[in-house]
């Protein structure tokens, strides 16, 4: 059974729509990471910081009131008018909501523990769901009113959104739902960022994925959520592949087998050859050997059949739990809006010698290719790797 993306609602420090996103995507300037002293003691970084205005929740959710539920909703709005013409007529028990994320809403229950520390108690209107990592799904499906959905959330580091994609999938290929609302958000907070910090992973910098003096990564924040069912749509998900190296807790594995695996895995379930592969988003989170294990996963899935590829972090930060549906979302920008705006997103231009067989995009590289299928990678702490591929309907293998 075919199960199609029918529209995405997005949101990150490159705008507030996908067609602001992919406008920013094209344009010659990358500056979209901003300096920040707040967050982390005696230290200033870039991060990914989405300047727009996001939606508040309604007052009669003010319980759910925290800044990746507004993420959440901003996002929803983008494809609320699809979602109500393909949900006419359907139980909500025929329906679900997946999410993927890492921070929840980490920011605002940082805030009140800051405060009970320094002798007050916990505000009044704080609700304990805002410390569930399950929080986002159960406050959409009340902001939906889908009062039977199915909805849960999946927590597996950066790739948490993708892996929730594939969970819809499963669900709608096994009948026991015909219409899903899959992604995930992830904000900005305090525990995360020092937490990467302590790992000695963040970048001094804007980061340079595949770069030789690449330093480590940025953080970000942001959202993505596709709608999805087995009707018909002009890009439909093509396959995915899924694996647990476990090699490490924060490592990856050298080896490059799991990753490997996955990529060859997608390709298997998509019926498709390594050159059928028309760009691939890189996970390229520009930490030393993240960089380098994903490109040796790549010449052996690839050999000499390398797609056009780039790593999108230097435009966004690594937003971690979004990060997987949100370059998926990429790929889908790229299928869909290709044709409206020149390329694809580009890497960043600094490419290191040991990388350089490697068929990275460019401002000009790329501008008349015919992009067919997209797969996109998500690597994250302890090997929980997925690479999902996404392809126009109409696409011949």
């Amino acid at each position: 059974m075919a199960v199609y993306l029918h529209n995405l609602g997005m949101v990150n420090s490159l705008g507030a729509t996908k067609e602001a996103i992919w406008q920013n995507v094209n344009k010659q300037t990358t500056n979209y990471l901003n300096p920040n002293d707040e967050l982390i003691p005696d230290k200033s970084i870039f991060l990914g910081m989405i300047s727009e205005t996001l939606l508040e929740i309604p007052q009669n959710l003010s319980n759910y009131d925290n800044r990746n539920n507004q993420l959440l909703i901003t996002a929803y709005q983008q494809i609320k008018d699809d979602f109500e013409q393909l949900s006419d007529g359907l139980k909500t028990s025929r329906i679900a909501i997946i999410l993927g994320t890492s921070t929840a809403a980490m920011a605002e229950a940082e805030q009140e523990l800051a405060q009970v520390l320094s002798g007050d108690a916990f505000s009044e209107s704080y609700d304990f769901i805002n410390q569930e990592v399950g929080g986002g799904d159960q406050f959409l499906s009340e902001y939906l009113k889908l009062d039977k959905a199915i909805h849960y959330t999946v927590s597996t580091a950066c790739s948490s959104s993708a892996k929730a994609l594939i969970a819809a999938k499963h669900l709608i290929e096994s009948d026991i739902v015909d219409l899903a609302i899959a992604g995930g958000a992830d904000s900005l907070c305090k525990l995360t960022l020092n937490g990467f910090n302590a790992l000695e992973s963040l970048s001094n910098n804007i980061c340079k994925p595949f770069s030789e003096d690449r330093d480590g990564i940025n953080i970000g924040e942001g959202v993505a959520l596709f709608l999805l069912s087995k009707q018909r749509s002009a890009i439909k998900l093509s396959g995915a592949g899924e694996t647990s190296d476990a090699y490490h807790m924060s490592a990856p594995d050298p080896s490059a087998k799991g990753a490997t695996m996955a990529m060859q895995q997608a390709l298997a379930q998509a019926q498709l050859e390594p050159i059928d592969i028309d760009y691939l988003n890189l996970h390229g989170t520009a930490t030393p050997k993240n960089d380098e294990m994903e490109a040796r996963a790549i010449s052996e899935t690839f050999a000499g059949n390398l797609p056009w590829m780039s790593s999108t972090k230097h435009l966004t930060g690594h937003m971690l739990g979004a990060a997987g549906a949100s370059e998926i979302g990429f790929c889908w920008l790229a299928l869909t809006m290709g044709t409206e705006w020149q390329g694809l997103p580009a890497n960043q231009k600094d490419i290191g010698d040991e990388f350089s067989q490697f068929h990275f995009v460019s401002r000009e590289s790329v501008k008349s290719a015919t992009i067919r299928h997209c797969m996109s990678n998500s690597f994250a702490f302890g090997g929980n790797n997925i690479s999902v591929i996404i392809s126009k309907e109409d696409a011949a293998n």
